[in-house]
């Protein structure tokens, strides 16, 4: 295994990869990476806020602690992923592909996922306030502690599991999907 850890910030380059590294304190902030392609490697504590990727394809690695505010890659592929501790507010991941994926106590709010598909990805103590799931797959996929205040894209939670305190916000969505209207009398 390889180690890279700096102080210096990665700018922009027209394809990245990156295989069997740990990486530790990289700052990728704003960067342009183009094609982005990790295997087997473990990030801590990087800073990837305002990054755009054209295509990225990211397998069997994980994320801790790092902040991913901003960050943009639509159309991607995840595979056998942990993202843990990480802050991806306002994201743009719509369209991409997660297989396999485990997210730990991640602040997702208002986080991007339209038209993304989720095979067998469980969102443990996330905070996806706001997030948009229009037209995703979140068939399997499991939210056990997570916070689900307006969300959207309701429909997309056929298949999903919920515990009962996230009824509520589920519902209101999914509503919102059917064009149910709820008045008082």
């Amino acid at each position: 295994d390889a180690w890279v850890t700096s102080d210096d910030t990665i700018a922009s380059c027209s394809e990245l990869s990156i295989s069997g590294c740990v990486v530790r304190d990289v700052r990728f902030t704003g960067a342009d990476l183009g094609a982005l392609h990790v295997d087997n490697t473990i990030f801590e504590r990087c800073d990837f806020s305002g990054v755009v990727a054209d295509s990225i394809d990211i397998v069997q690695s994980e994320l801790r602690d790092c902040r991913m505010d901003a960050f943009s890659a639509n159309g991607g592929r995840w595979h056998d992923v942990a993202i843990e501790r990480c802050t991806m507010r306002d994201v743009s991941l719509r369209g991409t592909t997660w297989q396999h994926a485990e997210f730990a106590e991640v602040m997702f709010a208002r986080a991007d996922f339209t038209n993304a598909t989720f095979e067998h990805a469980c969102f443990e103590r996330c905070d996806l306030t706001e997030a948009q799931f229009w037209h995703a797959s979140l068939g399997g996929a499991s939210f056990p502690g997570s916070r689900l205040d307006a969300v959207r894209g309701g429909l997309a939670f056929r298949g999903a599991r919920i515990d009962l305190t996230q009824v509520t916000d589920v519902a209101l969505t999914v509503f919102e999907g059917l064009e149910i209207v709820v008045v008082e009398e």
